[in-house]
């Protein structure tokens, strides 16, 4: 899950929603200075968000129970805080500031690191499962 000179796929994902998400944002084309402070600010807040909780979580290498719910922790909420964007991009589209062809775009950027996040979680759920309860018993032989 390795690209951009070391990162792992899910913080380059991370960026590149935060990076178009700063870019679109910033259009007063699209975003009108009335929703600047309020529909703007959440959507950039929410991505800079995800991307610190990835890097945060990434950081943790757990030794113990609690640095391993810490992990767990901020994975869930990366997926909520992916949740809480799509939202912030329906409404966006109801209230007509992006179209349908930018909607989907931005959705798939989201639904990316989502779908990332979700693999990660479980993959360390399964594996703090096996550390915590020591390996599996080997399967009695057959006769």
């Amino acid at each position: 899950m390795l690209n951009r000179q070391g990162d792992l796929t899910i913080v380059c994902k991370a960026r590149d929603l935060v990076n178009h998400t700063l870019t679109l944002t910033n259009n007063c084309n699209l975003f009108p200075k009335k929703v600047r402070f309020t529909l703007c600010q959440r959507m950039q807040d929410v991505t800079m968000q995800i991307l610190h909780d990835i890097i945060a979580a990434n950081e943790i290498y757990p030794k113990s129970l609690p640095e391993m719910e810490k992990r767990l922790d901020l994975q869930k909420e990366v997926l909520t805080n992916c949740k809480i964007f799509l939202n912030f991009l329906d409404i966006a589209l109801e209230q007509g500031y992006i179209d349908i062809r930018r909607c989907e775009h931005w959705t798939g950027l989201t639904t990316d690191v989502k779908n990332l996040a979700a693999s990660w979680r479980k993959k360390d759920a399964e594996r703090f499962r096996q550390q915590v309860s020591g390996p599996a018993p080997p399967a009695p032989a057959r006769r």
